[in-house]
């Protein structure tokens, strides 16, 4: 049984409209105020609000605003109920975060079909969120095993040589047999923290991360680092071409530093060796500052940007691939939470271009 609150400070008309919607078989709880009502909100988590926008204490604006910064409430519709009539009130309202907006005085018919138009709406986008959850499982399920298994299965079996076999090998086997064991480690560590940095991304918000400061020299030097971890294990250390103006960014050095790595790393991966890897850095306006990461690899085609996400990996029937295709997502999303955006320019065959747009810091 669908639960609704209603609130409205006129008795007679909250009623009223309680009365409709008993006989059509909903549960209803009444507020005669904002107060009250945000209260039975957060404690009832209703499917459907009707709230008055004129009302004593906390009117129905500031209500759906209030609404909508708590987790527990900010996804429930709420439609406003007034005789303002006028658009700007309309707009007033959508603006504040309603769903939809009942002109006083208003027929049986008309709060119903309110009802059901929204309670679809809901019903839709719970279907949808419910698809994306099952694909991302899927996703998660048919990757992360084998990204798991890969390393431990190398760490495990180079373990077991040693351990029965200790005396067979000579100091270059074990310095060979060593070198395997640490990168199966390192590729196991680094799916492991990779995991753990989406998970702690999905539940953050900009806020959450403040306001930090990169400065110009720093982005150079960040780059200079992360290329000398990342293309000596492609053997590529001379493709990298680097052309960076000074400009200092809104932006935190961890998050800095990861999407750096993790582009360097997709170039060269996606690449062949002996094909640049260019980057480059360049004040586009007085708010953002633009890197440009461009490789003459594979490329992609435009339905594989579009489905670029977490536990995503292409063509991976015909490509050695390792990883559990979160490296792109990472930086898209590290990009969003502090105020940037990414942009993909790919061509099958040609290459890729990542333009990474970051805010400028005013000091």
């Amino acid at each position: 049984m669908k639960t609704i609150l209603i609130i409205e400070d006129e008795a007679p008309l909250r009623e009223e409209v309680a009365e409709w919607l008993i006989f059509e078989g909903y549960r209803v709880f009444q507020a005669e105020d904002g107060t009250k009502g945000m209260q039975l909100a957060s404690a009832l988590k209703p499917d459907i609000i009707f709230c008055d926008i004129m009302m004593p204490g906390i009117g129905g604006f500031d209500l759906v605003k209030e609404l909508r910064k708590l987790p527990e409430t900010s996804t429930i519709p709420v439609v406003l109920m007034s005789a303002l009539s006028e658009r700007q009130n309309v707009r007033e309202g959508m603006g504040a975060g309603a769903n939809d907006y009942l002109t006083k005085p208003f027929t049986r018919a008309e709060l119903l079909e309110t009802l059901y138009a929204r309670l679809n709406e809901t019903k839709l986008h719970t279907e949808a969120s419910q698809e994306v959850l099952k694909d991302l499982r899927f996703r998660i399920l048919s990757t992360l095993p084998h990204e798991l298994k890969t390393p431990l299965h190398g760490i495990i079996g180079f373990g077991e040589m040693l351990q029965e076999t200790p005396g067979d090998y000579t100091p270059d086997d074990l310095r060979e047999i060593g070198s395997s064991i640490k990168l199966s480690g390192m590729r196991l560590s680094r799916l492991v923290q990779n995991y753990l940095t989406f998970l702690t991304l999905e539940f953050s918000t900009p806020s959450s991360w403040g306001v930090p400061l990169l400065n110009g020299f720093d982005i150079y030097q960040t780059i200079i680092d992360e290329a000398h971890r990342v293309m000596p294990c492609y053997g590529r250390i001379t493709d990298l071409v680097i052309d960076t103006a000074e400009s200092n960014l809104q932006v935190s050095a961890e998050f800095f530093k990861k999407i750096i790595f993790e582009l360097l790393d997709n170039a060269c991966k996606f690449s062949t060796p002996g094909t640049p890897v260019t980057i480059e850095g360049k004040i586009i306006d007085n708010q953002f500052y633009q890197i440009d990461f461009c490789d003459t690899g594979r490329g992609m085609f435009p339905s594989q940007i579009e489905s670029i996400g977490a536990f995503v990996q292409f063509d991976r029937n015909h490509y050695e691939q390792q990883g559990l295709g979160l490296g792109l997502a990472l930086v898209i999303k590290m990009a969003e939470l502090s105020g940037g955006k990414v942009r993909i320019i790919s061509e099958p065959g040609k290459g890729t271009c990542i333009e990474i747009k970051l805010k400028r810091a005013n000091i």
